[in-house]
């Protein structure tokens, strides 16, 4: 995360799973100096072949009352399309890093509101309208390594999806029931 003159930050999220499945994920997001999300772009890259997937590349540019969208898979030409946000729309960017955002907004909201997502995948749709629930259960503690941090536990559609969050929104622990699999933080650094 970059903050940039005026207040507005960069965020780039790069996942490198060459060694894994012979996938990459470059992302980068703009919000201005109230929080607000600007623009997405994210790219999947394919180090190797895959019958399932093709790599392409797509930019979401945010505007009060839509998403402009333009998308490029594989070799094809860039396509652009619109889709239209119902007033108070969070975004779900599908990052780890940014759950912890949403999930408090959401919580700010009332416990639930519009949700648009967006598809990592490359298939159409690129992007979809639907609905979240989340619920702050209180405080809680993680262990990170040798440390304990007291988290805020956050339930996500009625407790399919567990996150704790620090002070900064930054998810140290997640549980997700729906698929059985669970994630935690293990090394965690924050600059003053």
């Amino acid at each position: 995360v970059h903050e940039l003159p005026g207040g507005a930050h960069f965020t780039r999220v790069d996942y490198d799973s060459r060694g894994r499945d012979g996938i990459s994920i470059l992302a980068e997001t703009l919000e201005d100096e109230h929080g607000r999300l600007e623009r997405y772009n994210m790219q999947l890259l394919l180090h190797q072949p895959r019958a399932d997937l093709q790599p392409f590349k797509a930019d979401f540019t945010f505007l009060d009352e839509y998403v402009q969208i333009g998308r490029r898979l594989g070799k094809a030409d860039h396509e652009y399309s619109e889709v239209e946000l119902a007033a108070g729309t969070l975004i779900h960017l599908p990052h780890y890093i940014f759950l912890g955002t949403m999930a408090r907004n959401l919580v700010a909201l009332g416990g639930q509101a519009p949700v648009f997502s967006i598809n990592m995948s490359g298939q159409e749709p690129a992007g979809k309208m639907g609905k979240l629930l989340a619920r702050d259960e209180g405080l809680d503690e993680v262990t990170l390594g040798s440390r304990t941090i007291t988290a805020r536990r956050f339930s996500l559609n009625r407790g399919s999806q567990i996150l704790w969050l620090d002070d900064h929104d930054v998810p140290l622990r997640a549980q997700y029931h729906t698929q059985n699999i669970s994630v935690n933080l293990t090394r965690y650094a924050q600059r003053p």
